[in-house]
């Protein structure tokens, strides 16, 4: 049973994967599998950090004493990336076909529970303006009235294909890549419980084709930043 090694996604806006070591009563996570940042149960039901432990260094804060599971377990560790646990995926679903355009969330199928939904795909942390569509720069080349940070643009592309009254269902993703659709948000009838193929389901986070050349390319931008 123990121990278990996976990843899990970052996402909303896409911030990469983690990296986990799963002992059960103590978890160790990376975000560069390098530095491994350990956490266990203190006893009285709260999850505390208990020590930084590095590759080909050891542990570098923190005591091994009670650690000697999750110590091992990183020692022993198979190579990485670890497989994705997180097959329940949340996606943005496009208002004309109500197939899977943008993702949103993904969690263990074991701790999913359902929840309330904000349907709004987010392409970077609101602090970031620093992504650049060659096809937007080009469009504007010369226009003194174009100012609209690019990052605002795409978001934009995205979630109109889903307004006015936006849609957004959970899926437990097969080992295949199928989907069986489970609860979510503005469902149509019929569409719990519904079965789509692999490829209903874009493979880059968000769907590459669009109604326009233009949003196609400002698409391919973002997934070629």
């Amino acid at each position: 049973m123990y121990p278990r090694y996976y990843a899990l996604r970052r996402l909303n806006p896409y911030r990469g994967v983690v990296q986990m070591v799963d002992v059960g009563e103590a978890v160790a996570h990376s975000y560069d599998g390098l530095t491994w940042h350990l956490r266990a149960d203190d006893g009285y039901g709260w999850v505390r950090p208990t020590g930084v432990w590095v590759e080909g260094e050891g542990l570098k804060l923190g005591q091994t004493q009670d650690q000697g599971d999750i110590l091992a377990a990183l020692e022993s560790r198979p190579a990485l990336p670890f497989p994705l646990a997180d097959q329940v995926e949340l996606w943005l679903l496009n208002k004309e076909t109500g197939l899977p355009m943008a993702l949103l969330g993904a969690e263990r199928p074991s701790l999913h529970v359902p929840r309330k939904i904000e349907p709004e795909w987010h392409p970077f942390v609101l602090s970031y303006t620093g992504f650049r569509s060659e096809t937007l720069a080009a469009r504007d080349e010369g226009n003194p009235y174009a100012g609209k940070p690019h990052r605002d643009t795409l978001a934009r592309i995205v979630n109109q294909s889903a307004r006015p009254h936006p849609a957004a269902q959970w899926f437990l993703r097969g080992a295949s890549g199928e989907g069986e659709g489970l609860e979510g948000l503005c469902l149509q009838p019929g569409w719990q419980g519904r079965q789509l193929g692999a490829e209903a389901f874009p493979e880059l986070l968000v769907n590459e084709i669009w109604n326009s050349r233009l949003e196609c390319l400002v698409i391919n931008d973002y997934h070629l930043w």
